[in-house]
């Protein structure tokens, strides 16, 4: 398997962990940069730990 060569488009092609920039509050930056030690981390467990309660709650009103 031939992997694709790194370049300005796409510095890392087979990243497993997609790249997203976000726009937040100040107030949350602060707290991310202060408080948390790897912020992506932190945002992605939070998002699944709100998909699995959403989840639950959707199986519960069927």
């Amino acid at each position: 398997m031939r992997t694709p060569e790194k370049n300005q488009k796409c510095p890392a092609p087979n990243r497993i962990r997609k790249r997203m920039h976000l726009s937040l509050n100040p107030d949350t930056y602060d707290f991310l940069t202060n408080e948390v030690q790897n912020a992506s981390r932190f945002i992605d467990t939070m998002i699944q730990s709100l998909r699995v309660q959403t989840e639950k709650k959707k199986n519960r009103e069927k």
